[in-house]
């Protein structure tokens, strides 16, 4: 592929939705750009502010945390695995509305609760425990929570 072909379908991609500069590379990686290559592309998109990490990080926890559930930690993970800088996750996750995100999980926890067979309380919480972990979620704001119910 020409590399004026890949920089206009990356700039329609991109003017479509959020990219960080990791999907970008994984992209010209997949249509075997070199590497010094494909950094051309990505400064290009960058200085034509297609690509923006700092507005990615905001949007993807925007999204994860209001439409996926996902808690702080687990969407902090992911970002870290895209190698978006510790700062824009850190100001990502200022941005969400505190009172909202305690609703999500306090409504999540909730309909776990509902689908848990077993009466012994102890199990009953080790198992809701497990499962806000696993959705990223904090573990004090759990505790906070279940000692509310």
């Amino acid at each position: 592929m020409d590399k004026k072909i890949a920089l206009n379908k990356l700039m329609n991609t991109c003017s479509r939705q959020e990219k960080c500069s990791f999907d970008i590379l994984k992209k010209l990686s997949d249509w075997e750009f070199s590497d010094k290559e494909s950094k051309e592309i990505l400064n290009k998109l960058i200085s034509g502010k297609y690509i923006n990490n700092k507005r990615y990080s905001i949007a993807f926890a925007n999204d994860k945390i209001k439409f996926s559930h996902w808690g702080k930690i687990k969407v902090t993970y992911v970002l870290r695995q895209k190698n978006i800088n510790q700062e824009f996750i850190d100001f990502a996750l200022a941005q969400i509305n505190t009172n909202k995100y305690f609703k999500i999980i306090k409504d999540e926890i909730q309909k776990k609760d509902k689908s848990i067979k077993t009466t012994n309380q102890y199990q009953k919480r080790a198992k809701l425990l497990r499962f806000g972990q696993s959705r990223g979620y904090e573990l004090e704001i759990l505790n906070k929570i279940l000692a509310e119910t």
